[in-house]
């Protein structure tokens, strides 16, 4: 946890705020290395946001991006039979939201917005690669 602040902190001197990145839910069973942390600054897009209520990703469509909230609320859907609408999960800023599609062909759930939401994409090869090169890393998203 302390690399993980070190590089934050580093950051921080540059003009960086938490809320820019909020990596450390993901350090909760463990810190990101540099090298994690890099990955993350340069592949993620830039900071998009969605509208409260509005759809970040629609369950049936590829899932072709993980995401990453960097503020705000949102939530994972199913739409079931019925039309009624299953909430899976609800998301706080730091979470990872998606990742549980990424070796499906059809996204499993809707990701929306619950309030105002402010997210980065990372692509869904990017997101492979990071587990290839870090098996530390592919473990605590297991554990998150």
């Amino acid at each position: 946890m302390r690399d993980t602040a070190k590089r934050l902190d580093a950051h921080a001197e540059e003009g960086w705020v938490l809320s820019d990145f909020p990596l450390l839910r993901l350090s909760e069973f463990g810190p990101l290395s540099d090298e994690e942390l890099s990955f993350f600054e340069q592949a993620a897009g830039p900071a998009i946001t969605y509208p409260k209520q509005s759809n970040i990703r629609h369950q049936g469509e590829p899932p072709a991006f993980v995401y990453l909230l960097l503020d705000g609320w949102a939530a994972s859907a199913m739409t079931l039979r019925s039309g009624e609408r299953q909430i899976m999960k609800v998301h706080l800023p730091g979470d990872l939201m998606g990742a549980s599609s990424v070796c499906l062909k059809e996204a499993a759930d809707t990701l929306y917005a619950l309030s105002p939401a402010v997210v980065r994409k990372l692509s869904v090869q990017h997101f492979g690669a990071l587990f290839a090169r870090s098996p530390g890393f592919a473990l605590r998203m297991f554990l998150t």
